[in-house]
């Protein structure tokens, strides 16, 4: 039997081990504090509506904390760390883009006052997905907190920063989602 490797499987070898090289660096993904929304799923034609039938509600965000006992660790990806120097900032941008729905804004007086805390954000990689889940706790009173999470489930592609964030964010647009429908339904109550 011959030792020879033959040029189809080389270029097989080449074709599987170089991507997976590539992915092999330990350099860890740095975060961006900035949340990137999706797209709105609210039309022109429904804002409008929306607006002037039910007005606006009044929301006004007292703070945001993160007491996980690592404010900076992520999660790993492909055995990459991930990083978030300013997870507080994260969340308040995500927070902050709920004015996006037409039934909500920040402004004063208030109808609903909260405090937003960061109990759980992480994203790991298995095989060729990645997992990602946030956890926020609202309070709206002293006695007054509601849990929000958020999850997403998709394929790791490249294992790349942009990636990672995509994922992060898509977790936290989950629970901001469940977040915007509380705060709707406390506006309502509140009158």
């Amino acid at each position: 039997m011959s030792k020879n490797i033959s040029p189809a499987r080389a270029a097989l070898f080449a074709i599987v081990a170089l991507p997976l090289a590539a992915c092999a660096t330990s350099e860890p993904i740095n975060l961006s504090s900035q949340f990137t929304p999706p797209a709105p799923k609210w039309s022109p034609a429904t804002d409008r509506v929306e607006k002037n039938a039910h007005g606006s509600c009044r929301m006004h965000l007292s703070g945001v904390q993160d007491v996980r006992a690592d404010t900076q660790s992520m999660g790993t990806m492909v055995e990459r760390g991930v990083h978030a120097a300013d997870s507080v900032g994260w969340v308040r941008s995500g927070v902050k883009s709920l004015d996006r729905d037409p039934r909500l804004s920040f402004a004063e007086p208030a109808k609903v006052e909260f405090g937003i805390t960061l109990e759980k954000a992480y994203i790991h990689s298995m095989g060729t997905e990645k997992a990602a889940t946030v956890v926020l706790r609202a309070t709206y009173a002293p006695n007054d907190t509601q849990i929000f999470r958020g999850d997403d489930n998709s394929l790791n592609w490249n294992n790349t920063a942009s990636e990672t964030q995509e994922g992060l964010d898509a977790a936290l647009a989950r629970a901001l989602e469940a977040l915007d429908q509380d705060i709707v339904a406390r506006c309502a109550k509140a009158g």
